[in-house]
């Protein structure tokens, strides 16, 4: 009978929680890859696209600003998927619950990415307001987030910008990490109820 049981050891490994840490660690992995190439597609893109005899210098530094920030921006990203990838690779689930601790990470991770995120579109918009002015209305529809403080105008609408972004941030970090310890909290509660 033994012989027949050919998915004993993926169920074993699946029980353990081995099968759901290695699929995050290659899933957040894979992502940050993701991530990579389309940044270096969109920049490529981006700069084959400009008609640089048509358009304002002003733009063309605006274009600059913009590519670095979202080069840190992905640099950012990509080492937080990585550094997390690592953290599931390492995480320990041996204790009664097996994807708890899974999902606690993951709010985690997708808090720090989201206030990354909103941190780097406040600044990207401060500095659409001080060097495109009026033209950063047709660009605050076409990426996400940007439209939350593109109403602001001239230079105290870019400093609103450039604070309120990464405080904006940081409150989606608090909110996500809030979560996650509430998820935990619960598990633990349940897990000392059970003894």
């Amino acid at each position: 009978m033994e012989k027949f049981l050919i998915l004993k050891p993926f169920m074993q490994t699946l029980a353990e929680g081995k099968t759901f840490k290695n699929f995050f660690y290659w899933f957040l992995r894979i992502i940050a890859v993701i991530t990579l190439l389309g940044f270096i597609y969109l920049s490529v893109k981006l700069w084959a696209n400009i008609p640089f005899s048509e358009i304002e210098v002003s733009v063309i530094i605006f274009a600059l600003l913009a590519q670095v920030l979202f080069a840190l921006l992905v640099f950012v990203i990509c080492n937080i998927l990585l550094i997390r990838a690592d953290d599931f690779k390492t995480l320990n689930t041996s204790q009664d619950y097996i994807l708890i601790p899974i999902t606690v990470r993951f709010i985690r991770i997708t808090g720090e990415i989201t206030g990354g995120f909103y941190a780097f579109i406040g600044i990207f918009t401060g500095i659409a307001i001080w060097t495109v002015g009026p033209m950063m209305r047709s660009l605050s529809s076409t990426i996400p987030g940007m439209d939350l403080f593109s109403g602001n105008t001239g230079i105290a609408g870019g400093f609103i910008a450039i604070i309120g972004g990464p405080l904006f941030g940081f409150m989606m970090l608090c909110l996500q990490y809030l979560i996650a310890e509430i998820l935990q909290m619960l598990a633990d509660y349940f897990r000392n109820t059970r003894r």
